[in-house]
């Protein structure tokens, strides 16, 4: 076995190994890396702009790319748990959210496994406006933050993909 030995493109050491056994040790460090749209970029916006309450339901999304080498959890956390009307009134806009299709809500945590290499995993957010909750609602802006936390988590990643808790 011949081994070369690279530090950046310059060449530190080459060496022939004569004999049957190799041992080789391999060491991959545990990483997750997330990003929204391009690399580097860690905050999104779904902004469904003007909406027509007679069009019936809205949705809109964005998709969140995570590559991991460990198995991860994602904690969707809502800081209204509504889209809320500016200023002091009681005005709010219910909604669905779904994170890679199950349906999650304020609190609720996906357990997935490690992302395969190396494009990683694409996670699609949606919201959903009832066209139904947009007919009553006063005119106005709403607003509400959603934060998904991603976070290693050891242990034996359970199967392949994720899945949905509560907790």
């Amino acid at each position: 076995m011949r081994f070369i030995c690279y530090s950046g493109r310059d060449e530190i050491d080459r060496s022939i190994q004569t004999g049957a056994q190799v041992a080789v040790n391999l060491r991959v460090p545990e990483r997750i890396s997330t990003f929204i749209g391009s690399a580097g970029i860690r905050r999104g916006r779904i902004d469904f702009g003007k909406v027509d309450a007679l069009g019936g339901n809205q949705i809109r999304g964005l998709t969140v790319t995570a590559q991991s080498t460990i198995p991860y959890d994602i904690r969707i956390d809502s800081e209204r748990g509504a889209l809320k009307r500016s200023g002091r009134d009681d005005a709010v806009i219910a909604y669905g959210l779904k994170l890679s299709g199950f349906p999650v809500s304020d609190r609720t945590r996906l357990v997935c496994d490690r992302t395969p290499a190396p494009g990683g995993r694409t996670h699609n957010l949606q919201v959903e406006l009832n066209g139904e909750d947009l007919r009553k609602a006063p005119a106005g802006a709403y607003s509400d933050i959603v934060t998904l936390t991603f976070s290693p988590r050891l242990g034996l990643s359970g199967g392949e993909g994720c899945s949905a808790t509560r907790g």
